[in-house]
């Protein structure tokens, strides 16, 4: 039997021509599908950060961590210190965090600017890689990042960084300059001081 005489013969409720299904119904249903989904991802985010918030004594970002590193001179290896809080850490490393960059390329943006903070000497500058191990834990612990290891383009696979919503709206008040502070950079700029 073809279909259209068994729809013709046992007419039912499931036999109806798409453009006869009533759209301001569907179109209802599928709004309250998607409002569903956004509570559920909503919880599953809630989930995800839940854990971080039981660590009791975590060291918040005023607190202070110290990033060894080495490089090489004419003379061998040496070795260099640099110690910041962990929110000047997350004010470096912030702006980058934007286009969820691999974890090498974030550990290169936080080498340069120690190497530019501590101007050790030599060549080949590397921080090490348990301290930059530790800098991402905290951070995700702090709920400011998310890390995630998925394939790159290339085919491999490798660790990606992205800000959370908590670590953007703390990005953007470290980052962004205020109504103040552009009053006193322009009286430096002009040549104005106070008196």
């Amino acid at each position: 039997m073809s279909l259209t005489k068994t729809i013709k013969m046992y007419p039912a409720i499931g036999w109806v021509r798409a453009n006869n299904v009533a759209n301001e119904d569907l179109l209802t249903e599928l709004n309250e599908i998607r409002k569903e989904n956004a509570l559920f991802r909503t919880r599953i985010s809630e989930i995800e950060i839940e854990p971080t918030k039981k660590i009791e004594g975590l060291a918040g970002l005023d607190e202070f961590f110290t990033i060894n590193g080495d490089g090489w001179t004419d003379d061998g290896k040496r070795f260099w210190k640099s110690t910041l809080t962990w929110k000047k850490i997350f004010y470096i490393i912030s702006p980058y965090l934007v286009k969820t960059p691999n974890e090498e390329y974030v550990k290169i943006i936080l080498k340069q600017e120690l190497i530019k903070k501590e101007n050790p000497y030599g060549r080949s500058h590397e921080i090490s890689d348990q301290d930059f191990k530790t800098i991402s834990l905290q951070l995700k612990a702090l709920g400011l990042i998310n890390t995630k290891y998925t394939q790159t383009v290339e085919g491999g696979m490798a660790l990606f960084f992205s800000l959370t919503p908590q670590g953007e709206a703390l990005m953007m008040r470290l980052r962004t300059v205020s109504k103040t502070q552009n009053k006193a950079i322009n009286a430096i700029a002009l040549g104005i001081s106070k008196t």
